[in-house]
């Protein structure tokens, strides 16, 4: 038989043990590993670069798009420099010049000078079919000179070049529009054919 003063001390060691072996538990077990922190820091990381990669391909595509407009705008100044060189040719009924002056043969040169100025034009990618089209409406145009020249002429073979000619001029027109809207320069088109297009706040006119 334990005395009280025994049993109270027994009591006692197996409390200690107790609390010896609940400490030796709660240390051994691992602490819980957090990522949420590196993965915080892995996003940014990916963002950033990210971010100004998208800055700079924004400002390559401004500046091209700039650089892309401005040379059209540039090749409609000479092309409608050249039209209307052309069109002064063309400013009466040319059914009415009279075949035996010099001016015909000086238009017929002058307008084959023309010509050559449009083909050897750089042409903007959005504006190779309406230079093919402008070129077709300058060689109808010579054709109607060159037959002018001849020394016999018909009234029905005239005015049958003369509506080929009012063809291929609308369809220049309208070409021009389209290759305008697929540069994404604005224009507008009115009745008579003329078209106005705007580049930086400045207004332009084709006849």
């Amino acid at each position: 038989m334990l005395t009280p003063a025994q049993k109270k001390v027994r009591q006692e060691m197996e409390e200690l043990q107790i609390n010896g072996q609940l400490r030796h538990s709660v240390a051994k077990v691992p602490p819980v590993m957090r990522h949420t922190e590196p993965k915080k820091r892995v996003k940014r990381g990916f963002f950033g670069p990210l971010l100004i990669l998208s800055l700079i391909i924004l400002v390559i595509y401004q500046f091209y798009t700039k650089e892309s407009t401005e040379k059209a705008i540039s090749y409609l100044s000479e092309l409608q420099t050249i039209n209307g060189q052309s069109d002064q040719m063309f400013n009466q009924d040319p059914r009415k010049i009279n075949l035996n002056t010099l001016a015909i043969q000086q238009a017929i040169e002058s307008h084959e000078d023309l010509l050559l100025k449009v083909k050897d034009l750089q042409t903007p990618s959005n504006f190779k079919n309406h230079k093919r089209d402008f070129i077709n409406m300058l060689e109808q145009r010579g054709i109607i000179l060159s037959y002018l020249a001849t020394a016999s002429t018909d009234t029905s073979t005239l005015n049958k070049y003369l509506l080929e000619l009012k063809i291929k001029q609308e369809l220049q027109r309208d070409s021009l529009a389209l290759a305008l809207e697929n540069a994404k320069i604005e224009y507008e088109q009115v009745r008579d054919g003329t078209i106005s297009y705007w580049f930086n706040d400045k207004a332009f006119q084709y006849k």
